[in-house]
Order: structure tokens, then sequence, then C-alpha cells
């Protein structure tokens, strides 16, 4: 089980995401998201964004371990 503050990570930043955040933060989680794509639709929800290619692997290792 995750407490409320645990910060979890989603993979993507599009519809899908922003709802994942509209529901998730409300309970005190944070949300982030890892996308190529900027001021994304989860961003606007209140994600923080970490932008780079899925196939960057050294920003994909960095986002996983945060």
């Amino acid at each position: 089980m995750l407490l409320p503050g645990s910060r979890l990570g989603v993979m993507g930043s599009g519809q899908l995401a922003r709802m994942f955040c509209l529901e998730a933060i409300p309970f005190g989680y944070e949300v982030s998201v890892y996308s190529p794509e900027k001021n994304s639709p989860a961003a606007g929800a209140g994600a923080k964004e970490y932008i780079s290619t899925y196939e960057d692997e050294k920003a994909l290792t960095f986002f996983w371990k945060i």
C-alpha cells in the first residue's frame, strides 16, 4: 500500500494520465509523468513532467529512480 505523499510515476502524459492525476493528487499523491510531449494534459492537471524520448535509456533510468 502506498501512503499519501508517495510519488507515482506514469509513462505517457495524455488524457488517461491526466484523468489519473485528477484522482491521485487530491488524495495527497505526487504524480510524475514521462513522455516526449511538453505541456501535456497531465502537466495541466498538476503532474511533474520529465520530457525525453522513450528510447533514452539514461533518462528512463533517472525517471524510475526518483
